[in-house]
């Protein structure tokens, strides 16, 4: 016999914001790193990062959630994939805005695999508590000289950057919009071929070097840009640190995009990546922040980015169940496994459109991690463990800040499929502003 719990999850309600202006870059990557678009790579070139053990904290902009932090720690960091979008071979840029708190650390690190240069590939670092560096290791090597710059403040913002340009071999490194240092390196092409991790090494388990503090509106270019340019990109982001839900009555647009189908047709744009749309009928000019997914296809669907990230919306069915014999205790010898366990994590929910609701499909794992034999729905939580009260295993959250989204009132959990009767959900828990919840030692 089984033990379930099910829930009925099935809309999402809207509340609109103030108005926010889109961002215009000829960027290759742009990661804001804040609340509304989480580690999103907001290009529509499809490189969104995988964020560990950071927190929301206040940004460049005065904006409280408007840039990631970073422990100090191993496991603390972004994981960015590269689908080659990022790699820009031979000229470059990189920008971003830190904090320092810590000695020193990656800012943003391609994950090299060449032992010719110890796996080091193009990186951008702090290289000691007020030293910036950058180097652009050769592409088959070799290890190249760095540049390097003693331009970090602690404890406070700085707008940094570096940059390459190959034709006359030249690396700079930038400080709030000013030239900081350049030296000659002389490579043809560079190593960026790769994924990239910022905060920590990835390539050396045992290096102790990871980036404390604070970083927002990353950017990465594929030429090397002027002073002007640079001083212009500092504020690429601005503005676009509030949730993804915004009231517009700008009239800027002669058709608004109901659907990613939609915005594919009006745009004539083939690229996945976050559009805004106005769904409502009820309100038109509600608009939200939308993910579009197989914009090439006949039929291009709607996601939501989750900017809290997969480890604060999983679902879990627990594995683990005890022998017969101890199944109306806590404890006790196991048995073979429940064969329907799994936990999936999701960075993106596939959500569908209604009059004034956002329905999430819980199913759909496009954007989703599992790990075990099955995909577990969004929301969902269950185990086959124990028949006692208070010892169940399955737990689900689901964490919506930062989306402008909430919970519509009607959504409610219930148990189902289970046995004994009596059993009922030990520990539920819903924010007041229905941006989350999340079930611990849940009764199955």
């Amino acid at each position: 016999m089984c033990f379930l719990l099910a829930q009925i999850y099935q809309q999402i309600s809207v509340s609109a914001t103030t108005a926010v202006p889109a961002a215009t870059t000829d960027a290759v990557g742009l990661w804001p790193l804040n609340a509304r678009f989480g580690a999103s790579d907001i290009t529509g070139n499809g490189n969104d990062g995988t964020a560990t053990g950071t927190q929301l904290a206040a940004g460049p902009y005065g904006d409280a959630d408007g840039a990631f932090l970073f422990s100090g720690t191993a496991n603390s960091y972004i994981d960015i994939p590269n689908n080659g979008k990022l790699d820009v071979r031979y000229s470059f840029t990189i920008l971003a805005h830190v904090y320092p708190t810590g000695e020193d650390g990656p800012i943003f690190d391609y994950v090299g695999t060449n032992p010719n240069t110890w796996y080091w590939a193009l990186h951008f670092w702090q290289y000691q508590p007020h030293d910036l560096q950058l180097r652009p290791v050769g592409r088959d090597g070799p290890f190249s000289d760095h540049v390097v710059a003693r331009v970090l403040q602690l404890d406070a913002w700085n707008y940094v950057g570096g940059t390459y340009d190959s034709t006359t071999g030249v690396a700079s490194l930038w400080s709030n919009g000013e030239l900081a240092r350049e030296q000659y390196i002389g490579v043809t092409e560079v190593a960026s071929q790769h994924p990239v991790r910022v905060a920590v090494r990835a390539q050396d388990e045992d290096d102790p070097r990871y980036f404390a503090g604070r970083i927002a509106c990353l950017q990465l270019y594929n030429y090397a840009m002027s002073q002007e340019q640079i001083v212009t990109a500092r504020d690429v982001c601005k503005g676009l640190q509030s949730p993804a839900l915004r009231h517009t009555d700008d009239g800027d647009a002669d058709h608004k995009p109901t659907s990613c189908a939609e915005a594919k047709s009006v745009r004539s744009n083939t690229n996945d990546g976050e559009y805004t749309l106005y769904p409502f009928s009820t309100d038109s000019d509600v608009s939200l922040r939308v993910y579009c997914h197989d914009m090439a296809s006949e039929k291009p669907k709607e996601f939501l980015t989750l900017p809290s990230g997969p480890d604060e919306n999983y679902a879990i069915f627990f594995g683990d169940r005890l022998v017969p014999q101890n199944m109306f205790q806590c404890t006790g010898p196991l048995q073979q496994p429940f064969a329907r366990r799994g936990t999936t994590k999701f960075s993106k929910l596939r959500i569908q459109f209604h009059t004034s609701r956002i329905e999430v499909i819980g199913n759909d794992y496009t954007f989703a991690q599992t790990t075990g034999p099955n995909d577990r729905p969004y929301g969902y939580a269950g185990d086959c463990y124990s028949a006692a009260q208070g010892c169940a295993k399955g737990t689900f959250k689901v964490d919506l800040i930062g989306t402008g989204l909430a919970l519509a009132p009607e959504v409610h959990w219930v148990m189902a499929h289970t046995y004994p009767g009596y059993l009922t959900i030990n520990d539920m828990y819903i924010s007041e502003d229905r941006k989350g919840s999340q079930m611990e030692d849940c009764s199955h």
